[in-house]
Parts: C-alpha cells; sequence; structure tokens
C-alpha cells in the first residue's frame, strides 16, 4: 500500500522528542500491511508504531533513562512478547523496547491508531496490572543520549579560542538575554568563567544554577528556566529580558512570573551534576574532570561546565562501591572496587577491583578478587616511580597492587580492628612523610592508621581518641593529608566528628574541629589551611584549621530535595577551590572562596510540602509548609510576608489550611501531632489541638477545612484508617465516632458544600468516600481501578471532584457521584489543583518530570503552555483570578496569565 507519509503517521511533539534524540526516519519510509501475533490474537501493527520500529539512530550513540538509575534503553525494539500484564481480559499487547532495568515498554495496538498513543511499563516477570499509560511523546521526553568516549566538542575550543583572543568579549556574551537563550551552551559554558564585570558575574551565576536542566532543553524551555533563575536571584530586569527573548518557532510565553522567592540559590553553587555516588577526579585534557559509577554506568563530567564527556555501561555483576582515576602510559584508566551482591555464601564472596579505559568503558583486564565481601576504598600513587593503587576492603586489609599488572605488592596486613560486624576500612589517602610514602586509612573501628608503603605497606601508628581503639558507632570514612605550619597533619572525619592528628606523633591537635559531619578535605586558601566540611543537612563550612573559626557562611548544597550526603573532595578547577559534594543522585559544585557572593536570603529552606492560597480579611495570600519546621503566609501579588514565620512544630509542617473562626480569618498547620490555630495579622499561636492524645492517638496526614450551621470545621485524615472532626470554635472533637477507613495510609481530604450540606472526600485506596462530617454519614463511593494519589473539588455551575490515579485526572460530578470523563496527562500526576476561572474550571497539575501543566476540563485540552521548573515540583494552586502558585524545592513562585499584549509579571 502507499499508505501515509512518514510525518503523517507521528505527531509533532513525537517527530521533536526523537530528532532530540538524534533519530530519524529513513528517507522514503512508508507503513504497509502488517499484522502480528499479541496475546489477544493477530492484530494489524498500525503506521504509528511501524514508523517508531522504523526509527535509526547516530552510530555509536545509545539512549538511557534520564533519571538517578540511567538505564540503558533499547528503543525501538521489535519483538512479540507473551503475558506480561495481569488481566482478565488479554489485550492487544506489543513490545516497543525494554531497558536493563528489566522493564518493557508495551503498546496496546487497540490503542495505537493515532500519531502520539499510550505506552506502558511493566515489569519483566509479568506480575503487575498495566496501570496507566504514558504518551510515547513523554516516555520519549524521559530518555537521554549516551555517548561511549570522551569529545570535546568544536564548540568548546572555540569558545574558549574567541574569549582568549578577544574576538568575542565573554561579558558581552553572557550579559546578552538573547544569547543566553539561543546560542549553544557548549559555547556559553566555557566563557562563564571569564566574565569580569558585576553584571557579568550575575548572569553568570543565574545560568549556572540550573544548568543541569537547561543545558540539553530546548530553547524555550531554557528562556522559562533562565528567567525563573534570574527572579530567583533578584536580577528582576535580567528576569523580564529573557522572558520577553524571542524563540524562532515559538510565541510569546503563556505564563509571566509575578514573584518567586530565592532560598536555594547561591552564586557560590557553581554547578549540579545529576549523577551521584562513587566519584574520583582528575585532571584530564587540561581539564577538571569528574568521574561517577551509579548503578553500572561510568559518568564523567567536566567539573566546571557540568558537560557529560562520557557515559559508558560497565559490564560486570558486583555492585561498585570505590572508584580511582589514574594516568597510565599516556592513556586515562578508571580503578573500580566493587562489593558483593549479596548470595548464599556472603562470608566467601570476594570484592573486585578492576581496570577500564575511561574513554569508551571497556575493561582493560579481567577483575581481580582483592577483599572479602567488598572493596570500600581506592587510592592511586606510585611507590619508587611503579604506578600502583592501594585498596582498602571489608577483610581491615590494606592491599597494593601493580597498576599495569594488576599483580600484588608486598604482603597484606590487618590494621583495623575486625571483631565486628561492620568491619573495615573505608577511606585512604596517601602523601609523604619526611621524604617516605605513606598511606592513612580511616576503618569502621574509629581509628585511622598511618601505613609505610616503602616497605609493602607495613601498618604503623595507630591515630585514635580513645585509649581503647574501637569507638562504637562512629567510624572514619573520610581522610585528608596536608601540612600545617611545616608540621604534616592529617583530617579525620565520618559519622560525627572532625579531627586533626599530628602525624608524626599521632597525636590529636587541640579540640574537635567540627561534628555532625558526614565528609571534610584540605586545602589552602589565601595561604592557610582550612577544612571544608559538610553535614548530614548538605551545609558546607570552612574552617581555619589554626584559629577553628569559620570563614565566610555556609552553603547548603541541598536544592528542596533532601537527601544523604555521602562525600566531600576538595580539589582546585580553573583558579578555584572548589568542594565536590555528592549524594546518591546528585553532586553538587561549591566555590570555597570565603568572599565568593552568598544567597539571596528568603523564604524556606528545605522543602515546601504544603501549600494553599486564599483570602484572608480580603486580602489574597498563599500559606505554605516545609520541612524546615515552619509555615509562611505570603502576600499573593507581590510575595511579601504577612507576618513571621509560624514556628514551633515538632518536624515538619505538612499540611495547611485556612478557615474563619469566630468571624476571624485564621491558619491552620499541622505537623503530625498537633493541629496549629495561628493568627495571619500577626503570626501569633492561637490554640493547639494535639491529635496524638485523641483516642489511641491519631497522626494527621491531611486536612481540611469546611463549615456546618456557620461554625468552623477541620477534617483530618492520617496514617491509621481514621478520619476525624473537630470543632474548631471550641477545639472539641465532634461527637459521632472517627470514620475508619479499609487503607491505613489515607493521603488526602478534601470538602466541598453541596446543596447547603458539607461533604468531605477521603481517599481510601482505590476509593475516593463521600461522607458526612457532622454526622459521620457515608454518602457514596467514588470507585476507581487504580490506586487514587490526590482528590481536590472545585465549584461553578455545580461541585465537582478531581481525582488522580498515576497520569488520569477523573472529573466527577459530586452531587451524582457519576465520572463526568478522564484526562490523560502525560505523567504520573504528583499534586494538582482546580479553580473556576471566568466559568471554566482549570486544573493544574505536576508530574515527577517537574512540569507543572493546566487543562481546560471542560473542553479536556490544555489551557496554558506547560512549565518546566530547576527543581522537583512538591505542590500546586490556582486562583480564581488565573494565578498559577507552584512550591517547587524550597521556593515558592506565583506565575500570572499574560493578558491580550500586555504582560503582567515582576514588580
Amino acid at each position: 500500500m502507499s499508505g501515509p507519509s512518514a510525518a503523517d503517521c507521528l505527531s509533532a511533539n513525537v517527530m521533536k522528542q526523537i530528532e532530540r534524540l538524534g533519530g530519524r526516519l529513513p528517507d522514503g519510509f512508508r507503513p504497509r500491511d502488517r499484522s502480528v501475533s499479541t496475546p489477544a490474537g493477530e492484530h494489524d501493527l498500525p503506521p504509528a508504531v511501524q514508523a517508531l520500529l522504523a526509527v535509526e539512530w547516530p552510530p555509536g550513540q545509545g539512549l538511557c533513562t534520564d533519571d538517578e538509575f540511567r538505564w540503558t534503553v533499547h528503543l525501538p525494539s521489535d519483538c512479540e512478547v507473551g503475558r506480561l500484564v495481569v488481566e482478565d481480559e488479554p489485550r492487544a499487547w506489543y513490545a516497543i523496547g525494554w531497558d536493563e532495568g528489566q522493564w518493557y515498554w508495551l503498546v496496546d495496538l487497540a490503542e495505537a491508531d493515532r500519531d502520539d498513543f499510550p505506552a506502558y511499563r511493566v515489569d519483566h516477570d509479568g506480575s503487575d496490572e498495566a496501570g496507566d499509560g504514558r504518551w510515547l511523546s513523554s516516555v520519549l521526553g524521559g530518555l537521554r543520549v549516551v555517548t561511549d568516549r570522551i569529545v570535546f566538542p568544536s564548540a568548546i575550543r572555540a569558545g574558549e579560542a574567541s574569549a582568549a583572543d578577544g574576538g568575542v568579549p565573554a561579558d558581552a556574551l553572557v550579559t546578552d538575554a538573547n544569547a543566553l537563550v539561543n546560542t549553544d551552551p557548549l559555547t556559553l559554558l566555557p566563557l562563564l568563567e571569564r566574565v569580569t564585570t558585576d553584571r557579568g558575574r550575575l548572569a553568570a551565576a543565574v545560568y549556572r544554577t540550573s544548568t543541569a536542566q537547561h543545558r540539553d532543553a530546548d530553547p524555550e524551555t531554557r528562556r522559562q528556566i533562565l528567567a525563573l533563575d534570574a527572579a530567583r536571584h533578584g536580577a528582576l530586569e535580567l528576569s523580564r529580558d529573557l522572558a520577553q527573548v524571542p524563540v524562532p518557532g515559538t510565541s510569546a510565553p503563556d505564563w509571566t512570573i509575578g514573584w518567586t522567592t530565592g532560598s536555594t540559590v547561591d552564586r557560590r553553587l557553581l554547578s549540579r551534576l545529576n549523577v551521584g555516588g562513587p566519584q574520583a577526579i582528575a585532571e584530564v585534557q587540561g581539564r577538571t574532570v569528574v568521574a561517577t559509577v551509579k548503578g553500572w554506568t561510568l559518568h564523567v563530567h567536566d567539573l566546571t561546565s557540568a558537560e557529560s564527556l562520557v557515559e559508558a555501561h560497565l559490564d560486570g555483576d558486583q555492585e561498585f562501591a570505590a572508584l580511582a582515576l589514574a594516568e597510565l602510559d599516556g592513556r586515562w584508566i578508571a580503578v573500580t572496587g566493587s562489593s558483593c551482591p549479596g548470595c548464599n555464601d556472603h562470608d566467601a564472596c570476594m570484592g573486585q577491583i578492576r581496570r577500564w579505559n575511561l574513554a569508551d568503558g571497556n575493561p582493560i583486564a579481567d577483575p581481580v578478587d582483592a577483599h572479602l565481601r567488598s572493596v570500600d576504598a581506592l587510592a592511586v600513587t606510585r611507590i619508587d616511580g611503579r604506578p600502583v593503587v592501594l585498596s582498602g576492603g571489608r577483610d581491615c586489609m590494606l592491599r597494593i597492587w601493580d597498576l599495569r599488572t594488576d599483580e600484588p605488592v608486598g604482603t597484606p596486613s590487618i590494621g583495623h580492628h575486625d571483631e565486628s560486624e561492620y568491619r573495615g576500612i573505608d577511606a585512604v589517602a596517601v602523601g609523604e612523610l619526611d621524604g617516605r610514602p605513606i598511606a592513612v586509612t580511616g576503618g569502621r573501628d574509629g581509628a585511622a592508621r598511618v601505613w609505610d608503603l616503602s616497605e609493602g605497606g607495613t601498618p604503623g601508628m595507630i591515630l585514635t581518641a580513645n585509649a581503647d581503639y574501637l569507638l562504637e558507632d562512629v567510624g572514619i570514612d573520610s581522610v585528608s593529608l596536608g601540612e600545617l605550619d611545616g608540621l604534616p597533619v592529617a583530617v579525620t572525619s565520618g559519622d560525627d566528628d572532625v579531627r586533626l592528628w599530628d602525624l608524626r606523633s599521632g597525636q590529636q591537635l587541640g579540640p574537635v574541629v567540627a561534628d555532625h559531619c558526614r565528609g571534610s578535605g584540605l586545602a589552602e586558601i589565601e595561604g592557610r589551611l582550612v577544612v571544608a566540611t559538610v553535614d548530614f543537612h548538605g551545609w558546607v563550612r570552612v574552617r581555619d584549621l589554626r584559629t577553628r573559626e569559620e570563614r565566610g557562611s555556609r552553603v547548603n548544597v541541598f536544592t528542596g530535595d533532601r537527601r544523604t550526603v555521602s562525600a566531600l573532595t576538595v580539589v582546585r578547577a580553573l583558579g578555584r577551590v572548589v568542594a565536590v559534594v555528592p549524594d546518591y543522585e546528585a553532586t553538587a559544585v561549591v566555590d570555597l572562596r570565603s568572599d565568593a557572593p552568598g544567597a539571596v536570603p528568603a523564604g524556606h529552606t528545605d522543602t515546601v510540602d504544603a501549600l494553599t492560597v486564599d483570602g484572608l480579611d480580603g486580602s489574597p495570600v498563599v500559606v505554605t509548609g516545609s520541612e524546615d519546621g515552619t509555615a509562611r503566609i505570603w502576600n499573593l501579588d507581590d510575595g511579601t510576608p504577612v507576618c513571621p514565620p509560624l514556628s514551633g512544630h515538632s518536624v515538619h509542617a505538612e499540611a495547611v489550611a485556612t478557615a474563619r473562626v469566630g468571624g476571624r480569618s485564621t491558619v491552620l498547620t499541622s505537623d503530625g501531632d498537633t493541629l496549629r490555630v495561628w493568627d495571619p495579622a500577626t503570626g501569633e499561636l492561637s490554640r493547639e489541638i494535639e491529635a496524638i492524645r485523641a483516642e489511641d492517638g491519631h497522626q494527621v496526614l491531611s486536612l481540611a477545612t469546611g463549615y456546618v450551621n456557620g461554625r468552623a470545621l477541620a477534617v483530618t485524615a492520617g496514617y491509621d484508617r481514621r478520619v476525624l472532626t473537630w470543632d474548631l470554635e471550641d477545639a472539641a472533637r465532634a461527637d459521632h465516632p472517627p470514620l475508619i477507613m479499609q487503607e491505613k495510609y489515607l493521603p488526602s481530604v478534601a470538602t466541598a458544600e453541596v446543596d447547603g450540606r458539607q461533604l468531605a472526600l477521603v481517599v481510601d485506596g482505590k476509593k475516593v468516600r463521600v461522607l458526612d462530617p457532622a454526622t459521620g454519614e457515608q454518602l457514596r463511593t467514588l470507585y476507581h481501578t487504580s490506586r487514587v494519589g490526590a482528590v481536590v473539588t472545585g465549584s461553578g455551575q455545580r461541585v465537582i471532584a478531581l481525582t488522580t490515579t498515576y497520569s488520569n485526572l477523573n472529573v466527577w460530578d459530586v452531587a451524582t457521584g457519576k465520572r463526568d470523563g478522564t484526562l490523560a496527562t502525560g505523567d504520573s500526576v504528583k499534586a494538582m489543583a482546580l479553580a473556576d476561572i471566568d466559568g471554566r474550571l482549570i486544573a493544574a497539575t505536576a508530574g515527577y518530570d517537574r512540569i507543572v501543566r493546566t487543562w481546560d476540563l471542560e473542553e479536556g485540552r490544555p489551557y496554558h503552555a506547560a512549565l518546566t521548573f530547576p527543581e522537583e515540583v512538591n505542590r500546586v494552586a490556582v486562583t480564581g483570578r488565573g494565578h498559577l502558585v507552584v512550591a517547587y524545592g524550597s521556593d515558592v513562585a506565583v506565575f500570572r496569565p499574560r493578558t491580550g499584549n500586555r504582560t503582567e509579571g515582576l514588580p
């Protein structure tokens, strides 16, 4: 058959993603008559599926998931499958690809008769239901390109040359809003270090803030992220200029920035790499690079530009726990240490070391059994001119290996206590002591030990603050060597303290340098030896080792998503002294100079988990709750604080609401144990209601307010299957017993008034129960086929409930309990909101892809263009005036719709 052309088979959105990933359809492609076997029998293969299967990718290029796992993706992959889905009636499933996380991407061929069709990710073992699909364009949008070699693009070399030669002044390009948006980032990134003016330094800081998010994005998305980041830095004029930059092939933005906080931006945060894990740093081809092993993938990034230079899959069946880099005979290699993945004979399993070519990830030699269970620490050095790698493992031995042959050097010895289940060596540093090569190891026994490498690794002096040698629960996983006033010293840190040691005497020098630290590193700044530390909350500090005083202000490496910092390494790059701080998902690069510009002070200091908008005494406000233990009230129009922060929560303020109590506006917050009622005019606490002291205890997870006979009430749902109603007028719980739900975890509750009757809607597994909170009567149930994530309500001509199941929005008439329709959003919905705008019900949704989308529920289509955020979006809200309020990371932003030719934006 002649059939449709390639352009007719796949939508513009799908083709945009294919082209972004470097793919193309062959010239002259035409679909043909073709049928395939499926669990539902023989079925025609639709033209759109044939077109996808025909996509060609550049030679040597691969794809991987754009998440912390970076699974290699085989897409398209034409294959027929058996039963991979649990279902009563078989569907016409066909596999279009798979990834190395052992997941298949399936399509139901009966649904694929369109140019952008749903795809379903299912486990290989066939034990799950299909759930809700994602549009193919969204699936492709969640992938990224993998390259298997180090490539320094000509754009970078050209950018460096032009800046050095004066052909393109760095400041002129970096301060040009049009260049920031439309110029290839590979050209701009090297110029950021060469700006000389305050204006240039501010623009460079804005560009660096979210480089990892906008570097590979299209110019339209980059424009939006840069404009937001400029506003976060307080650069309002630059933000407006960026928002108005024309992007070829696109229209003016639908949204303008009203205001935003900038709690997590700091000009000393030079970049963030979207990968974490064991790391090593080196100067390669004149560049400072950081290598990371995540899963079974080797990542190499330029430390200053955050450019990805290598992504290569490493073959092996053990997990990688340690990494080192070395230059050997003119080429760079990576050395990995691995751990036993868990087997029946765990105590006999050996951790291995292995050498790899850094440029392409290919192994240089077979793995070598090195230590019992795991290899947890590596360091490279030379002994009498011989290149060697030192390894420490769970068996408490330090071993030396010839870097060329993998042959052992010397006789291994046990240097740390090996009597504990948690024994082992977690850190090793190399240096010299009085002209002799040494290593210093840190162990899980709480001690550090000096080794003489000239004698094949002989264990020597023990550095410990404990006469019994063994420090319970205080291991050492970081060791740095340096010289303080001519004295060779070591700095150690681990689960708690940072200590300074005299390497000649083994004595501790002075009191503990710092406590509650996860990593440390030594550096010389302005001629003084300093130690950089990072604590459990992500705060990086610099202390002068002579005076023990803190230099400059601290910097937080978290950006609203609390994780676990795993280490800190100090290195010099492009004339800066920087700290490289990885966690399990990302890596922050921090400028340690004390005179570097600090943060823009505003807003929350940790993730914003709760959000609502309302009018208090005639003034529209935004109320937020955060993991920093505070709630805040903001003027919706200009972002100014209405009152001081609402503090005193035992943990974080995870739910917020508003109500009129006794004729006065109030704000309610909950930290799980206690409901608090606040006066928003003063920020003073009016009343505490200790939910945990309710009958049998009650942990509040979600909160909503309403009115019965003019009296304000609060409805709470918790972790204990119970829904409770509280009379806010006298803080007493309603007389009826608590309502018992089927599920223990009740993530969402909403209220609505229908025909003069106050109702509460509670998510209970695959159901949403509609209740009368005054009487405890259950009126009706909204049934779903999948677990419900959340429920919100809104009223226009009728009262609507909106529920989420994976990527679907379900619209219900609350009065009748009937479903009005379902809308596919393209990505799993994490948060949503609903409002009546000029007589139309408009919904906002936030996905795990950091994208906020708005929807016209009457027409079942997008309302305005989607917005991409630099941080994970946790909550959204919509106002009747059309404002969009977004809580992302630790920050809050308000967006205004563009009105005609007039832009309502930053003041």
